[in-house]
């Protein structure tokens, strides 16, 4: 993201921020619990756009990795590399929204939400995609993404 998209992100959510508070503090029995949805998801777009822009320091971070195993090839593949950034950045908001929620506990919230996490390489490794005898893809890619274990 360029400076201006920060900027941007910045002036948008903060005026939105305002709107939520003040129809909070207004109508607060309809409106109770705006805040806490601009503080989960605004951070959450924020750190998912700079998690997934194919010019971030993240992505580059990631095409760097030399990972192509039967368990980690999941990691070169873009469908699931969006998963998992999705999956850390939602676990990095939630836990924030439980540290400012007295009713939850922050650690319980953070590992619920990574816990699960450990389906990517197991759904990356029983997959079927394009296999043939050889081991090789059966799609004619250049590059393949397909199968990280080649």
């Amino acid at each position: 993201m360029n400076w201006k998209q920060h900027l941007s992100f910045g002036v948008v959510y903060t005026i939105c921020y305002a709107v939520c508070y003040h129809l909070t503090v207004s109508f607060s029995e309809t409106f109770s619990q705006s805040c806490l949805g601009m503080l989960d998801n605004g951070p959450l777009i924020y750190l998912g756009l700079l998690g997934m822009d194919p010019e971030g320091p993240v992505m580059k971070w990631f095409d760097n990795l030399t990972c192509r195993g039967k368990w980690t090839g999941w990691l070169k593949s873009p469908l699931y590399l969006a998963v998992f950034i999705s999956a850390i950045v939602n676990t990095m908001t939630d836990g924030l929204g439980a540290l400012g929620d007295p009713t939850s506990s922050f650690t319980g919230v953070t590992f619920g939400c990574l816990s699960v996490i450990i389906v990517l390489p197991i759904v990356w490794r029983v997959r079927d995609v394009g296999s043939r005898a050889d081991g090789k893809c059966g799609n004619d890619c250049k590059n393949c993404q397909h199968r990280g274990d080649q």
